[in-house]
Protein backbone atom coordinates (compact mmCIF):
# COMPACT_ATOMS: atom_id res chain seq x y z
CA UNK A 1 0.00 0.00 0.00
CA UNK A 2 1.87 3.24 -1.11
CA UNK A 3 -0.43 5.58 -0.03
CA UNK A 4 0.04 6.84 3.89
CA UNK A 5 -2.89 5.80 6.26
CA UNK A 6 -4.58 8.23 8.20
CA UNK A 7 -6.64 9.35 10.39
CA UNK A 8 -7.73 6.85 13.68
CA UNK A 9 -7.54 7.18 17.66
CA UNK A 10 -6.49 5.73 20.55
CA UNK A 11 -8.12 5.31 23.94
CA UNK A 12 -7.13 4.01 27.41
CA UNK A 13 -9.84 1.32 28.74
CA UNK A 14 -9.97 0.42 32.81
CA UNK A 15 -9.79 -3.37 33.20
CA UNK A 16 -10.20 -5.12 36.92
CA UNK A 17 -6.81 -6.18 38.03
CA UNK A 18 -6.28 -8.87 41.68
CA UNK A 19 -4.78 -5.44 43.03
CA UNK A 20 -7.60 -3.88 42.78
CA UNK A 21 -9.52 -6.55 44.65
CA UNK A 22 -7.03 -7.08 47.21
CA UNK A 23 -7.31 -3.85 48.25
CA UNK A 24 -10.91 -3.27 47.98
CA UNK A 25 -10.70 -6.17 50.47
CA UNK A 26 -8.66 -5.23 52.69
CA UNK A 27 -10.37 -1.59 53.04
CA UNK A 28 -13.83 -3.36 53.51
CA UNK A 29 -12.54 -6.03 55.99
CA UNK A 30 -10.88 -3.56 57.90
CA UNK A 31 -13.67 -1.54 58.22
CA UNK A 32 -15.98 -4.26 59.26
CA UNK A 33 -13.27 -5.35 62.37
CA UNK A 34 -13.70 -1.56 63.00
CA UNK A 35 -17.24 -1.53 63.62
CA UNK A 36 -17.38 -5.45 64.80
CA UNK A 37 -17.80 -4.51 68.44
CA UNK A 38 -20.39 -1.88 68.38
CA UNK A 39 -22.60 -4.02 66.24
CA UNK A 40 -22.08 -6.86 68.91
CA UNK A 41 -22.68 -4.38 71.61
CA UNK A 42 -26.02 -3.34 70.37
CA UNK A 43 -27.08 -6.32 70.77
CA UNK A 44 -26.80 -7.12 74.16
CA UNK A 45 -29.43 -7.85 76.91
CA UNK A 46 -29.33 -5.68 79.99
CA UNK A 47 -27.23 -6.52 82.10
CA UNK A 48 -25.13 -7.88 79.98
CA UNK A 49 -21.26 -6.31 78.85
CA UNK A 50 -18.98 -7.70 76.18
CA UNK A 51 -15.32 -7.95 76.70
CA UNK A 52 -13.64 -6.43 73.66
CA UNK A 53 -11.31 -8.49 73.11
CA UNK A 54 -13.16 -11.36 72.60
CA UNK A 55 -14.86 -9.96 69.11
CA UNK A 56 -13.75 -11.67 66.46
CA UNK A 57 -14.50 -11.91 62.60
CA UNK A 58 -14.07 -14.13 59.80
CA UNK A 59 -14.85 -13.56 56.50
CA UNK A 60 -17.37 -16.39 55.13
CA UNK A 61 -17.63 -15.25 51.78
CA UNK A 62 -16.58 -12.22 49.32
CA UNK A 63 -18.11 -11.98 45.56
CA UNK A 64 -16.99 -9.35 43.37
CA UNK A 65 -18.74 -7.80 40.36
CA UNK A 66 -16.29 -8.57 38.44
CA UNK A 67 -13.22 -10.70 36.98
CA UNK A 68 -9.96 -10.02 36.41
CA UNK A 69 -8.81 -8.08 33.46
CA UNK A 70 -12.88 -7.06 32.80
CA UNK A 71 -13.35 -3.84 31.17
CA UNK A 72 -14.88 -0.95 33.98
CA UNK A 73 -14.81 1.68 35.91
CA UNK A 74 -15.71 0.67 39.37
CA UNK A 75 -15.30 -2.65 41.01
CA UNK A 76 -17.78 -3.66 43.51
CA UNK A 77 -17.73 -5.95 46.68
CA UNK A 78 -20.42 -7.88 48.39
CA UNK A 79 -18.21 -9.18 52.03
CA UNK A 80 -19.84 -11.52 54.56
CA UNK A 81 -18.27 -11.50 57.34
CA UNK A 82 -18.97 -13.59 60.91
CA UNK A 83 -18.77 -11.60 63.94
CA UNK A 84 -18.57 -13.33 67.20
CA UNK A 85 -17.92 -12.25 71.22
CA UNK A 86 -18.60 -13.81 74.55
CA UNK A 87 -21.24 -11.81 76.61
CA UNK A 88 -20.68 -11.78 79.89
CA UNK A 89 -23.85 -11.53 82.29
CA UNK A 90 -23.54 -9.03 85.61
CA UNK A 91 -26.18 -11.46 87.25
CA UNK A 92 -24.61 -14.87 86.37
CA UNK A 93 -20.91 -13.18 87.37
CA UNK A 94 -22.74 -12.02 91.19
CA UNK A 95 -24.05 -15.10 91.55
CA UNK A 96 -21.03 -16.73 91.07
CA UNK A 97 -19.15 -14.77 93.23
CA UNK A 98 -22.08 -14.88 96.17
CA UNK A 99 -21.44 -18.90 96.46
CA UNK A 100 -17.97 -18.40 96.28
CA UNK A 101 -18.67 -15.66 99.41
CA UNK A 102 -20.69 -17.55 101.58
CA UNK A 103 -18.37 -20.60 101.37
CA UNK A 104 -15.73 -18.51 102.93
CA UNK A 105 -18.08 -17.99 105.64
CA UNK A 106 -16.76 -20.07 108.53
CA UNK A 107 -19.10 -22.67 109.50
CA UNK A 108 -21.96 -21.39 111.91
CA UNK A 109 -21.15 -18.04 110.40
CA UNK A 110 -24.25 -15.80 108.73
CA UNK A 111 -23.97 -13.49 106.05
CA UNK A 112 -25.61 -9.83 107.53
CA UNK A 113 -27.71 -8.96 104.29
CA UNK A 114 -27.56 -5.70 104.02
CA UNK A 115 -23.45 -5.71 104.31
CA UNK A 116 -23.12 -7.80 101.27
CA UNK A 117 -21.90 -5.83 97.85
CA UNK A 118 -20.28 -7.11 94.53
CA UNK A 119 -18.45 -5.36 92.00
CA UNK A 120 -16.34 -6.28 89.30
CA UNK A 121 -12.72 -5.40 89.05
CA UNK A 122 -12.22 -3.55 85.54
CA UNK A 123 -10.23 -5.08 82.87
CA UNK A 124 -10.56 -8.82 81.60
CA UNK A 125 -8.03 -11.42 79.98
CA UNK A 126 -9.49 -13.30 77.12
CA UNK A 127 -7.91 -16.92 75.61
CA UNK A 128 -10.04 -17.66 72.69
CA UNK A 129 -13.67 -17.86 73.63
CA UNK A 130 -13.09 -18.00 77.50
CA UNK A 131 -12.60 -14.40 79.51
CA UNK A 132 -11.67 -14.16 82.55
CA UNK A 133 -11.92 -11.49 84.91
CA UNK A 134 -11.71 -10.22 88.70
CA UNK A 135 -15.16 -9.94 90.88
CA UNK A 136 -15.43 -8.79 94.02
CA UNK A 137 -17.38 -10.04 96.97
CA UNK A 138 -17.10 -7.92 100.75
CA UNK A 139 -19.76 -8.38 102.95
CA UNK A 140 -20.14 -9.05 107.10
CA UNK A 141 -20.93 -12.42 108.89
CA UNK A 142 -22.44 -13.12 112.31
CA UNK A 143 -22.11 -16.63 114.44
CA UNK A 144 -24.77 -16.89 115.79
CA UNK A 145 -24.18 -17.61 119.98
CA UNK A 146 -26.90 -20.14 121.57
CA UNK A 147 -27.50 -18.03 124.91
CA UNK A 148 -28.62 -21.79 126.24
CA UNK A 149 -25.10 -22.75 125.10
CA UNK A 150 -23.20 -19.84 127.22
CA UNK A 151 -25.36 -20.61 130.21
CA UNK A 152 -24.33 -24.38 130.46
CA UNK A 153 -20.25 -23.53 129.50
CA UNK A 154 -20.41 -20.77 132.50
CA UNK A 155 -22.61 -21.90 134.84
CA UNK A 156 -20.89 -21.93 138.59
CA UNK A 157 -17.82 -20.52 137.38
CA UNK A 158 -15.68 -17.88 138.27
CA UNK A 159 -16.03 -14.70 136.67
CA UNK A 160 -12.22 -14.92 135.56
CA UNK A 161 -12.77 -18.21 133.92
CA UNK A 162 -16.44 -17.63 132.65
CA UNK A 163 -14.09 -14.48 130.71
CA UNK A 164 -11.73 -17.19 129.05
CA UNK A 165 -14.46 -19.61 128.07
CA UNK A 166 -16.43 -17.19 126.00
CA UNK A 167 -13.37 -15.99 124.54
CA UNK A 168 -12.13 -19.55 123.53
CA UNK A 169 -15.65 -21.21 122.61
CA UNK A 170 -17.06 -18.29 120.34
CA UNK A 171 -15.62 -15.45 117.93
CA UNK A 172 -16.33 -12.27 120.20
CA UNK A 173 -14.96 -8.75 119.06
CA UNK A 174 -14.82 -7.78 122.42
CA UNK A 175 -13.98 -8.79 126.14
CA UNK A 176 -17.62 -9.92 127.23
CA UNK A 177 -18.71 -7.86 130.12
CA UNK A 178 -19.98 -10.19 133.18
CA UNK A 179 -22.44 -8.11 135.81
CA UNK A 180 -23.05 -10.23 139.02
CA UNK A 181 -25.75 -9.07 141.74
CA UNK A 182 -24.69 -9.11 144.78
CA UNK A 183 -20.99 -8.58 143.48
CA UNK A 184 -19.45 -9.80 146.68
CA UNK A 185 -20.18 -13.41 144.94
CA UNK A 186 -17.29 -15.08 142.90
CA UNK A 187 -19.23 -17.56 140.70
CA UNK A 188 -21.44 -17.53 138.60
CA UNK A 189 -24.98 -19.06 139.24
CA UNK A 190 -25.06 -22.98 139.42
CA UNK A 191 -28.38 -23.14 137.89
CA UNK A 192 -27.77 -21.88 134.32
CA UNK A 193 -31.89 -20.81 134.21
CA UNK A 194 -30.60 -18.15 136.56
CA UNK A 195 -27.65 -16.71 134.05
CA UNK A 196 -29.21 -13.89 131.97
CA UNK A 197 -27.29 -14.09 127.99
CA UNK A 198 -27.36 -10.15 126.29
CA UNK A 199 -25.46 -10.77 122.76
CA UNK A 200 -24.67 -7.51 120.57
CA UNK A 201 -23.86 -8.14 116.64
CA UNK A 202 -21.85 -5.27 116.02
CA UNK A 203 -21.94 -3.67 112.20
CA UNK A 204 -18.69 -4.91 111.38
CA UNK A 205 -20.13 -8.38 111.51
CA UNK A 206 -18.62 -9.54 115.15
CA UNK A 207 -19.97 -10.90 118.28
CA UNK A 208 -19.74 -9.07 121.57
Amino acid sequence: NASPTYSGASQSTKVVKQIDKDTLLEQLYTQVQQDAYAALAATLEPGEWLSPDSVTTQIVADIFDHFNDEPADALSLDLRVSVQGVAISDADATEAARVQLQQSVPKGGKLVANSVAFSRVGGAETAGSVVNFIMRATGSYVIPIDPDEVRSAIAGKSPDEATRILQEQWSLAAVPEIFRDPEWRNAMPAIPGRIQVRVAYSEGGGNE
